[in-house]
């Protein structure tokens, strides 16, 4: 996992062909006028899915991991917290699903706060529970979440 400021994200060039082309789209493109859903960057390689919602509450926060994409997270507008464990330290409940890219699984997380410029990416290696209210009450957010295939 990496968790970081957007501004930083250029540090991040090389660690993969595919998550380059990602990082020059969010580069040079920005992510402000996107539309909701999803828009191919480079195919079914890249692509990016700009999300509107509200955070839930913990209980409501299914954890998951992917294997055919990495994913890169940014929050655009709002505040949620996210879970983060390493894929051996969990117990599946709900398995790979490889159709839709995911596996839900049940264990200790560690939790971190995604604010409005700052990014997290996920490997196939990391569950990650996205969406968990901040506060008491549900938050609306903005998010692009890039799916990065995994060569």
């Amino acid at each position: 996992m990496i968790y970081d400021s957007i501004q930083n994200i250029q540090r991040y060039k090389g660690l993969s062909a595919f998550m380059d082309v990602a990082i020059d789209f969010i580069r040079s493109k920005g992510l402000d006028g996107l539309s909701e859903g999803k828009q191919n960057i480079q195919g079914e390689d890249v692509f990016v899915l700009m999300n509107a919602y509200e955070t839930k509450e913990l209980k409501n926060c299914p954890s998951e991991t992917h294997k055919k994409y990495i994913d890169i997270q940014v929050m655009l507008e709002g505040s949620e917290r996210f879970g983060h464990a390493f894929l051996a330290q969990q117990t599946v409940i709900d398995g790979y699903h490889s159709d839709k890219d995911y596996a839900f699984y049940e264990g200790s997380m560690d939790y971190l706060l995604l604010t409005k410029g700052q990014f997290a990416v996920f490997y196939p290696s990391d569950i990650h529970q996205p969406g968990i209210m901040v506060a008491e009450h549900p938050e609306k957010v903005r998010k692009a979440v890039f799916k990065i295939r995994v060569v």
